[in-house]
């Protein structure tokens, strides 16, 4: 006790473990309430992405917190031009947009989420504005 006492306390020397009781309460006080630190401190693990963070929906945030995740989120989708590749699969079968269902062609604006699914950009933005910013359909419907 006396360790965490001389850090708290700014380095003072070793004093006697009873005796001035006003003195110990502000250097002991922080250590007496760990919850009430967990609390305040909590948006170094929230930050993570943890249950009940912010950036996982779960409460715990004002308006900045709120639109972060939606930043990153647009920012996590690359669009690209597709190519050949895109539009056939590995059989030779056409690849189709899985939210308008029209086969992909040469040269479409493409968007491609974390989850490497790929859409039409125009259809995956306008699914976002109905369905939430980051929603993949395909995960979606599989959830």
């Amino acid at each position: 006790m006396d360790c965490i006492n001389g850090r708290l306390g700014g380095g003072g020397g070793g004093g006697g473990g009873g005796g001035g009781g006003s003195e110990d309460a502000p250097t002991e006080s922080p250590q007496q309430q760990p919850a009430q630190n967990r609390r305040v401190q909590a948006f170094p693990p929230a930050a993570a992405g943890g249950v009940g963070s912010p950036a996982s929906g779960g409460g715990g945030g004002g308006e900045p917190s709120r639109s972060r995740p939606r930043r990153q989120t647009l920012n996590r989708m690359r669009v690209y031009k597709a190519t050949e590749k895109d539009c056939v699969g590995g059989g030779g079968e056409p690849q189709e947009c899985v939210i308008c269902f029209e086969e992909f062609a040469e040269g479409d604006e493409m968007g491609r989420l974390e989850c490497w699914c790929k859409f039409h950009r125009h259809c995956i933005r306008e699914w976002w504005d109905k369905k939430g910013v980051g929603a993949c359909p395909t995960h979606q419907l599989q959830e």
